[in-house]
């Protein structure tokens, strides 16, 4: 994760590694999209009071007709298409956040962050496996980091 602090806000760039199981990999060859959702969240470091949050979410589609891997995002809302699941993942390798505030910490402040497959959005028939099969544990858990320095004006 690289991040810089602004006057306003907090500009991040997250670097995440994808990997999706078996399971998941056949039931995206078999027509069930994935929902896969980025979260961040600026914290005060100490008493992690909430500065301000913000979140990416992807949808990742096989295109059997064409034989290419969709990848729809937002925000800001974009379509892409890749001859390669590897190849989509390596565009949601780094996802790019800018927290604005109105009141930025003045101290030390820290980022969470956190990935996984947003198992609600998924179709009825695949919600029950997902929930409950290991091998669709897709969450990175929250990961922390100190905030970047504060940029001078």
């Amino acid at each position: 994760m690289d991040s810089r602090t602004t006057p306003g806000g907090i500009v991040v760039e997250v670097h995440q590694s994808i990997a999706l199981s078996r399971e998941a990999r056949e039931a995206l060859d078999h027509g069930v999209p994935l929902a896969i959702k980025t979260e961040l969240v600026w914290l005060t470091a100490g008493s992690g009071d909430e500065v301000a949050r913000e979140s990416r979410s992807f949808e990742i589609r096989y295109l059997p007709l064409s034989n290419r891997y969709q990848l729809t995002s937002s925000p800001p809302m974009e379509v892409k298409t890749f001859p390669r699941l590897r190849h989509l993942v390596a565009e949601i390798s780094a996802v790019d956040f800018t927290l604005n505030s109105e009141n930025p910490p003045a101290g030390p402040s820290e980022i969470k962050v956190r990935s996984f497959i947003e198992k609600k959005n998924m179709p009825p028939p695949m919600r029950l496996p997902a929930l409950f099969s290991s091998q669709w544990h897709h969450d990175s858990g929250w990961q922390v980091w100190p905030a970047g320095n504060r940029a001078s004006t």
